[in-house]
């Protein structure tokens, strides 16, 4: 038989096989149709279609995770209501966000563009370095399983801290060029002014109802769920806070990374037009991140300011004059909020909460006595452990609030010693390359390399009394900073 005869028998069962797989595919789709309710049945069909998408072009997954991750990161999701779901200050523990199908089905994606080589993927020993640690990490959480007191909790926690490191990986691996990732900043961008929209409009609604809450039974114990925080007014009489699609801790964290985009995006402008509208951004980042009161964000905010004013060479030349613009800045949005917000809107004289912060000293214990409660338990228990670590989310049995309120005793409580030791490493080796890099400033990507530093040290300081680890905001913007410094050392090494 010549090889033209085997090469049409061979088309032809390939044809026969392609046909007999849309056979199959049809009439498993028309069953599935008929069998299976309207409100599985739709999302089933919509993710069917956004693998395919996203199977030919998966950085579409990074733009839309941009926009998804600050609107439902914690507010929109599916609860599962069981004995271990907790609920904290109003909000569920048990929650998957509906931006988690998109994590896997974009991670799914950057891994078939690998194998077929659609995009080029250069890695470097620094990301197969955090790789391992990572990896070493995850797998030390399924360890924890042999002692943690509730086991389901466990697995369902472990599930969502695996969609964020596949975000964290995403955006590292998937990030490949300049032009990906000045789309993804102005994504975040977008979604950081829509966010701060929607909080000023929910800033003014009824303090009759300061949190709608949708519910939906998808079923028996699966329900569809929206929280969404119209801001406050407290007890002592201070102003609401400035909140959307998430807490006012959350929407602080998403101002100062907008403001800092912003700024990184200005300083390597041309164009007069865009560098007058990224000033307004600026202008409107800061404020909304005022206005949401959380004194650590406050703090992070300064310190990053500051930094970005000493680190980045073009800042450092106007060193004074920028700082007196900033620090009244500061003092005038103050002022407004008490003459306008308070004095006008509430028909009253209120002591702006930052103000009378800074009134009380004594320290965090006066300030935030919950906290140090909350932390002493998770040292009790911590103990009982070995220090081995009480397991992934089961230091949420022993919390108050609807956090852990710091990364960092989070990352100990949850998984001990070696947990805490893989996030140091982390942050040491980051910080070493970063630090490396602020020298070099003579492009785009190295500005975003030193404006990410900056970022990233905002964060940790605001982590120390704010968050918890297994947040996707914080993890897709520590993907976003590890993606620029990879794509700044690259772009530097070609130089070379």
């Amino acid at each position: 038989m010549d090889s033209q005869s085997i090469s049409i028998k061979h088309n032809c069962l390939c044809s026969i096989m392609k046909y007999i797989f849309l056979t199959f595919f049809l009439l498993s789709l028309g069953i599935f149709c008929i069998f299976v309710p309207w409100y599985i049945l739709f999302p089933s069909i919509s993710l069917f279609i956004i693998l395919i998408l996203l199977s030919i072009r998966f950085e579409w997954g990074m733009y839309a995770l941009s926009f998804l991750i600050p609107f439902s990161a914690i507010s929109i999701g599916i609860i599962v209501r069981s004995a271990w779901d907790i609920v904290r200050s109003g909000r569920h523990t048990a929650v998957l966000s509906i931006a988690q199908p998109i994590i896997a089905l974009s991670f799914f994606g950057l891994i078939i563009n690998k194998l077929i080589k659609t995009k080029e993927f250069i890695p470097n020993n620094l990301l197969n370095f955090l790789t391992g640690v990572l990896l070493t990490f995850f797998a030390y959480t399924f360890l924890t399983l042999l002692w943690v007191p509730c086991i389901e909790h466990s697995i369902f926690q472990i599930l969502i801290l695996g969609t964020n490191l596949l975000l964290c990986g995403l955006l590292i691996y998937g990030i490949t060029d300049e032009k990906i990732h000045k789309r993804i900043i102005w994504c975040c961008m977008l979604a950081g002014l829509l966010h701060g929209l929607i909080a000023i409009s929910l800033y003014f609604a009824s303090v009759e109802s300061t949190t709608i809450i949708f519910e939906k039974q998808l079923w028996r114990n699966v329900i569809f769920h929206v929280w969404l925080p119209a801001g406050f007014e407290s007890t002592s009489g201070f102003i609401r806070r400035g909140t959307a699609f998430a807490g006012s801790k959350e929407v602080a964290l998403i101002m100062y990374m907008v403001f800092a985009f912003s700024l990184g995006l200005f300083l390597t402008e041309t164009n007069r037009t865009r560098k007058r509208l990224l000033i307004a951004i600026m202008v409107f980042a800061i404020w909304m991140n005022l206005l949401s009161m959380s004194r650590g964000a406050t703090v992070a905010l300064l310190v990053m300011i500051f930094f970005f004013l000493i680190a980045i060479k073009r800042l450092r030349n106007r060193f004074f004059a920028l700082s007196t613009i900033f620090l009244a800045g500061i003092i005038l949005s103050f002022v407004l909020e008490n003459a306008i917000l308070n004095t006008l809107y509430q028909g009253k004289e209120v002591t702006p909460r930052l103000i009378t912060m800074a009134k009380v000293g004594g320290g965090i214990e006066e300030q935030a006595p919950e906290r140090i409660t909350m932390w002493k338990k998770g040292f009790n228990k911590l103990k009982g452990t070995s220090y081995l670590g009480i397991g992934p989310g089961n230091f949420q049995y022993y919390r108050i609030g609807p956090h852990a309120h710091n990364i960092y005793l989070s990352f100990l409580f949850d998984f001990g010693l070696v947990g805490l030791g893989a996030l140091l490493l982390m942050i040491i080796i980051l910080f070493k390359q970063f630090f490396r890099m602020l020298k070099f400033q003579s492009s785009y990507l190295q500005i975003m390399c030193a404006i990410s530093f900056g970022s990233l040290i905002a964060m940790g300081i605001h982590g120390v009394v704010d968050f918890e680890y297994n947040q996707p905001l914080l993890w897709f913007y520590l993907g976003m900073a590890v993606a620029t410094l990879n794509l700044a050392q690259r772009e530097l090494t070609s130089y070379k």
